[in-house]
């Protein structure tokens, strides 16, 4: 018969154990476990497990480590992933800077009309189908009368916006519509045109730019839009200011809805908001480390 195993520690004694098992001795650290594992695997010469208590200790240090980490990575992903995860019937990207405001509205060409009061029918030739030359001409004019029933304000002050353009594009080749660069050549005369001919609107999707000059574009902003019988509008909403993105959002607007957005947080104080929060649950972490490593006083006997 093969002699007895030496004393070994328990990260060297794994051999005819399952990992689970050992996972569970050294959370719990109860003798009872122990013994049960490592004097009563048939066929296995009796191991006496030696620093017990340490090895416990460490796989709780391990856990609160690891739970610590999963809750800082759960900050992070969240904050990258801002987006909402229902699907919206529109988007607004608003683009504010110290004296500028730019709005920019996609949703179904056919939306125009139960949102704005005013549809796009504008675009169209006598059969129905987009008429190209008419794209080629400017669409300000239509985008204008398009927005004429809906009314914005910036710091309390109806403020006038003026139409910088409107396109429509095929669903098959949609721009992307996320930060206002996208917003800005979505709206562009020179990006559709030649793709959407013969095409009518309820295949088309819609985009519309305004903006309002020489204001207080980092003002709470309110849109007042027009009743006109439409049902609950899903709309969601996303904020930047120079090119910086500060707030994304889903907001439900029912008919003849008013949209509030107060005044956002510069992108540089919300940046050290969010590096000052992670460097607390750094430091947090860190002083709960040394908590669990400082020696605990032994009771006098």
């Amino acid at each position: 018969m093969a002699a007895p195993l030496p004393p070994t520690p328990l990260i060297m004694s794994c051999a005819g154990v399952s990992a689970s098992r050992l996972r569970l001795c050294a959370l719990t650290g109860k003798k009872r476990l122990w013994k049960w594992v490592f004097h009563r695997q048939p066929g296995l010469p009796p191991i006496v497990p030696t620093r017990r208590l340490d090895i416990s200790r460490r796989a709780t240090i391990y856990i609160r480590m690891m739970q610590t980490l999963k809750s800082l990575s759960g900050m992070v992903i969240a904050a990258a992933l801002a987006a909402p995860a229902d699907a919206a019937d529109a988007t607004l990207i608003v683009d504010r800077r110290a004296e500028s405001v730019a709005l920019y509205f996609k949703m179904a060409a056919t939306d125009f009309e139960p949102v704005f009061g005013t549809g796009a029918e504008g675009l169209l030739g006598a059969d129905g189908t987009v008429d190209v030359p008419r794209l080629y001409d400017g669409t300000f004019p239509l985008a204008d009368k398009i927005f004429a029933a809906t009314t914005v304000s910036l710091a309390g002050q109806a403020t006038p916006f003026e139409a910088i353009s409107m396109m429509v594009h095929d669903p098959d080749s949609l721009p992307e519509f996320v930060v206002p660069y996208d917003a800005e050549l979505s709206i562009a005369i020179c990006t559709s045109p030649e793709t959407v001919q013969d095409m009518t609107l309820e295949t088309l999707e819609g985009y519309l730019g305004y903006f309002a000059w020489k204001v207080d574009g980092l003002a709470e902003l309110v849109i007042d839009l027009p009743l006109t019988g439409r049902s609950v509008l899903e709309l969601r909403v996303r904020e930047s200011v120079d090119h910086v993105e500060v707030a994304d959002q889903k907001v439900s607007l029912p008919d003849g809805g008013k949209l509030t957005l107060t005044p956002p947080e510069p992108p540089a104080q919300g940046l050290t908001a969010w590096l000052t929060a992670v460097s607390l649950g750094f430091a947090l972490f860190a002083a709960g480390m040394i908590f669990l490593r400082a020696p605990k006083p032994r009771a006098a006997t």
